[in-house]
């Protein structure tokens, strides 16, 4: 759930918190189980649950030329990771950092998210 004592996110609003329980795949059972064997580009944006995507797709990501993923610069989430997380998976799997998309801002106009493209090496 969203951290919803930040002075940042006070202007934005989130609703009731709702939490739903799914069966879920890692991205290597969902590689492993389709007919691709090479990715051109793969879009991440779960909501501050990236770190768990790249952990659950090391293998996929062997066989991924490249990477756009939401990242955070703030945890805006319960248990998220920010963009040094993401950014230390994806260069210890051979990724380098191709592009920053500027996204969402607080009210103060500090940079709280963005979308970032990872170019394998």
């Amino acid at each position: 759930s969203i951290k919803r004592s930040m002075p940042e996110l006070s202007a934005v609003d989130l609703g009731k918190p709702t939490f739903v329980r799914r069966r879920t795949k890692t991205l290597d059972e969902l590689f492993a189980s389709s007919l691709l064997s090479e990715v051109d580009l793969l879009k991440i944006d779960v909501q501050g649950a990236e770190h768990l995507v790249i952990e659950g797709g090391k293998e996929t990501l062997k066989h991924t030329k490249m990477v756009w993923i939401e990242v955070s610069f703030r945890p805006l989430y319960e248990g998220s990771s920010v963009f040094f997380d993401i950014y230390s998976m994806l260069s210890e799997l051979n990724f380098r950092l191709a592009e920053l998309e500027s996204g969402f801002r607080s009210p103060s106009g500090e940079l709280l998210q963005s979308d970032a493209l990872f170019v394998k090496s």
